[in-house]
């Protein structure tokens, strides 16, 4: 059966835009769409959609008042947001909160450059969202993963970690917003994090995440020393890795090309990992939608490492770590709110 989507925007030119690239794909259908979180709201109680895509800046009720406002009709009406947000300072901070009232992701309105290219970029972005949220995270082209053959080697569980490294993607502002608080201000490892972001987006997680924590959170910055006790997180548009420098790792961003799609790539952070740290990092995979981080954790457990994936029921979308799991490369699979206490345990 299609998936019905409800498209939320005042610009007519975005809605006709979406709804004619959304009725190409297979398995989508556009229910309807609405000028304002009214009438979505209205369209939502009569049509039962499964995906509303919600524009946040709209005229009689915007998209967080609209978020609210839906809030109060679940369960009986439960459909999964996206938001379709500008590219701004102030888009990002409105996005970060909508992602806090519900919506499970978001896009960033193409900005600039011809319709064309607008149309590959929601074909790019906002098409995978969505079969991510449906529940059709594998293409059926992609080859399923080979399963890992763990070396014989000493188990790395009993080695003390000295670096975490953590990969994400879909759901996951609101899941290191609960992951990140528990963490103390004395952890003995720094631990640096991906999340799959456009440019600014990850700057404004960065503090919001530092604000609710003891830990300290940042954009990850060319050159930063790594530092126990510290959460680094990859700036929108750019790999990050780590490197030795005059006895000291050391943070390397760069604009090489996007790996699986993505830059920032948790594949090329995990690698360098591996590379630096050995079977001393702990990798942790978390809800997203691909395959971003199977590589890296590849690499990471021909050293030894520990691997930890978010357990299926907790993940907005069951991908990243299903993919490090059906290669039988995680030691553990946990609950998101265990998630802190398995990193403290591999710390000690």
């Amino acid at each position: 059966m299609a998936a019905k989507i409800l498209i939320v925007d005042d610009a007519s030119v975005f809605r006709l835009t979406l709804t004619r690239q959304l009725e190409k794909e297979e398995g989508f259908t556009v229910a309807g769409s609405a000028r304002n979180g009214e009438e979505a709201l209205k369209m939502i109680r009569e049509l039962s959609p499964d995906v509303v895509i919600l524009d946040l800046e709209m005229p009689v009720m915007d998209g967080l008042r609209t978020l609210e406002e839906l809030k109060k009709l679940r369960p009986s009406v439960n459909p999964k947001v996206i938001m379709f947000s500008s590219h701004t300072v102030h888009g990002a901070d409105k996005t970060l909160k909508a992602l806090s009232l519900g919506a499970l992701d978001f896009v960033a309105k193409p900005s600039g450059g011809s319709l064309s290219e607008g149309q590959r970029e929601i074909e790019k972005t906002l098409i995978p969202i969505i079969h991510g949220l449906v529940g059709d995270d594998l293409p059926k082209a992609a080859p399923r993963p080979e399963k890992f053959v763990r070396p014989q080697t000493p188990a790395s569980r009993g080695v003390r970690k000295d670096v975490v490294g953590l990969g994400i993607s879909t759901g996951g502002p609101e899941a290191l917003a609960r992951l990140i608080p528990k963490l103390d201000s004395d952890m003995r490892c720094p631990l640096l994090l991906v999340q799959h972001m456009p440019p600014i987006f990850t700057h404004q997680l960065a503090e919001r995440l530092n604000s609710l924590s003891a830990i300290s959170v940042k954009e990850a910055e060319e050159g930063d020393v790594l530092r126990q006790g510290h959460v680094y997180i990859a700036p929108g548009d750019f790999h990050m890795a780590v490197e030795q420098d005059g006895g000291k790792r050391v943070i390397k961003l760069n604009q090489g090309p996007p790996v699986n799609s993505c830059r920032p790539s948790v594949d090329v952070l995990f690698k360098s990992l591996a590379e630096n740290f050995g079977n001393r990092t702990l990798g942790i995979i978390m809800t997203g939608i691909g395959q971003d981080g199977l590589s890296g954790c590849m690499e990471l457990k021909k050293k030894g490492a520990s691997i930890i994936t978010q357990e299926k029921d907790s993940c907005v979308v069951y991908g990243m770590p299903r993919f490090v799991n059906e290669a039988n490369l995680a030691d553990e699979t946990v609950p998101l709110d265990e998630i802190a206490d398995k990193t403290r345990y591999y710390m000690q």
